[in-house]
């Protein structure tokens, strides 16, 4: 089973998160019982993407936070960690100009899936890895603001199971020139297709994948062509910018 909403509102809060500043939203689903701590709960399941677009609008709209720690029940957190503090000393070297900090993972698919952003005790640190699995992420404001504005990754709503939010997310960030990391020294569990596993998923493991690969590639290829993903590596590798506005151009072209 995946992580209990309710065991993770109780960790954040044991690391020192106020409980008001703790958002736990209900998708609508009836596969699991509401937790009582939940504050935020949509009337039926508009899946992943629907969900998390809700839950940012509403937090962009009323408050004024600069950063937002997201968090999705794939991701077991350790007793040992206190995640506020290791974030929060993040923000003490990044926050002029950061987009998102991922944490590192093991367990699940990280060796096959995620192999660059592998928690490593020995050598670990920050990285920038292309085609991270955003599984427990701090993100920036300015960066969720990036997105809305050009309804890129959150607030895609093509994107509805998810599938290709992180690399949508990353792309905005390298054409604004807003540095991402993974911190592969971070620990978190990745319970993968946990929820499959426990049969309480609407539908089997090779449908959904098939499903939110085919919706992704569809999305990308009519939002930014058929080479899309030479683009969004392009990007990352630093070749392109995002101009105000809005057209992509080359960097080295850039007045």
């Amino acid at each position: 089973m995946p992580e209990s909403s309710a065991v993770l509102f109780e960790k954040l809060v044991r690391d020192g998160f106020a409980k008001e500043d703790v958002l736990l939203v209900d998708n609508g689903s009836d596969k699991f019982p509401m937790p009582d701590q939940t504050n935020f709960k949509l009337p039926y399941n508009i899946r992943f993407t629907g969900q998390a677009y809700m839950a940012l609008t509403y937090l962009l709209d009323f408050f004024d936070d600069q950063n937002y720690l997201l968090i999705t029940t794939s991701g077991r957190l350790l007793d040992e960690i206190n995640y506020k503090e290791k974030f929060e000393k993040h923000l003490i070297t990044h926050a002029e100009n950061y987009g998102f900090i991922s944490a590192g993972l093991f367990g699940g698919l990280t060796p096959s899936n995620a192999p660059d952003q592998m928690f490593a005790p020995q050598g670990g640190g920050l990285a920038k890895v292309y085609r991270y699995q955003p599984i427990v992420m701090m993100v920036s404001r300015k960066l969720l603001e990036v997105c809305r504005r050009y309804s890129a990754a959150y607030f895609n709503l093509k994107l509805k199971r998810g599938w290709g939010i992180d690399r949508e997310l990353q792309f905005m960030a390298n054409l604004t020139e807003i540095n991402c990391y993974v911190d592969r020294s971070l620990p978190v569990e990745w319970l993968t297709n946990s929820t499959h596993a426990s049969g309480r998923a609407d539908e089997s493991t090779k449908s959904y994948w098939q499903a939110a690969g085919s919706e992704m590639e569809k999305c990308f290829e009519l939002k930014y062509g058929s080479d899309w993903e030479k683009l969004f590596l392009k990007a990352f590798a630093g070749d392109l910018i995002l101009n105000s506005s809005g057209d992509i151009l080359n960097k080295e072209c850039e007045i």
